[in-house]
């Protein structure tokens, strides 16, 4: 399950997703959530590669725990398909 961070701000620079990464990382730890990877793309955009599909919500509350507002992949999706018609 790949789980989206939403950038601290819209023009973040990259030290600061680059510290989002880095404190998702930790609250997941934390959490005994496993990953299979992180990355950045775009260029404010970071996303999460979860273990397992199961981990999904607990892993979204940890991070919601230590202030990073993220969605699964699939409903950032759904979102920008009802924004891009509306």
């Amino acid at each position: 399950m790949v789980i989206l961070l939403d950038p601290p701000k819209p023009d973040s620079p990259s030290f600061e997703i680059d510290h989002q990464i880095a404190i998702s990382l930790a609250a997941l730890h934390r959490s005994s959530i496993k990953i299979r990877g992180v990355g950045r793309f775009g260029r404010n955009r970071a996303s999460v590669l979860l273990q397992r599909d199961d981990d999904c919500d607990k892993a979204l509350h940890a991070l919601s725990d230590v202030g990073i507002h993220a969605v699964i992949e699939a409903e950032a999706e759904r979102v920008r398909q009802f924004s891009q018609r509306n």
